[in-house]
């Protein structure tokens, strides 16, 4: 379950997230992340757990800091499937049995 969001979070932390919300690879924000890490010595803490993701698990990774830190929405199962069978429908790719 995702903490509530602090009030001191990172906001280039916050900046990856709507990043990947709209679409941006996970694996590409956190090599990103990583330049900024090594060019910034004062970079928090929460930049430096980001940083430290593997790439070839970038998306449970950032998923699971960007949740620490209260950056993330929880989506109910029910309104994804609903947003996937309109999508299909909309764009005639509705498989019909029969």
């Amino acid at each position: 379950m995702c903490r509530t969001r602090p009030n001191d979070v990172d906001k280039v932390l916050a900046g990856y997230a709507k990043l990947i919300a709209d679409g941006a690879s996970c694996k590409h924000i956190v090599q990103i992340a990583r330049d900024e890490v090594e060019a910034n010595p004062r970079a928090t803490d929460a930049m430096r757990e980001f940083s430290n993701i593997r790439e070839s698990d970038a998306e449970v990774g950032a998923r699971r800091v960007l949740c620490k830190y209260g950056l993330t929405t929880p989506v109910a199962a029910t309104k994804a499937i609903n947003i996937t069978l309109t999508f299909l429908y909309r764009n005639g790719l509705w498989i019909r049995e029969g």
